[in-house]
């Protein structure tokens, strides 16, 4: 039922999230044309490009096609440039803070395993 009212879904004011990535690799800059309209200023119009442009992050595609029992390349459009979420030549950080993310908690896992473990052991004596 329609209410007429405006709803907001999943604010995220003061920061872009994925949408907006996708959206820019494939022509069309939100965050641009958003501070544009705030600032009352005209904004360039998009260029689209003639070839699509996937985004993705390759541990949770895999997954997913994996799990769909799928080949990853099935969910993409014919002819599309696969670009990833996270690796990228020119900016390798965000990949290295998510591995590093991952050891430091498979440390921290093990760590407390292990701190347990000889906890366990030294109330036995």
């Amino acid at each position: 039922m329609r209410s007429q009212e405006f709803r907001m879904v999943e604010p995220t004011v003061g920061r872009t999230d994925y949408q907006e990535e996708v959206a820019t690799l494939n022509g069309v800059n939100l965050p641009y044309v958003a501070w544009c309209s705030e600032l009352d200023h005209p904004a360039r119009a998009s260029v689209v490009g003639k070839r699509p442009v996937v985004w993705r992050v390759q541990s949770e595609d895999v997954q997913s096609a994996t799990a769909q029992g799928q080949t990853v390349e099935q969910g993409y459009p014919a002819g599309a440039r696969v670009t990833d979420a996270l690796w990228r030549w020119h900016d390798p950080m965000p990949s290295l803070v998510r591995h590093m993310q991952h050891i430091r908690r498979a440390l921290s896992n093990r760590t407390l395993k292990l701190l347990r473990g000889s906890s366990a052991a030294g109330s036995k004596s």
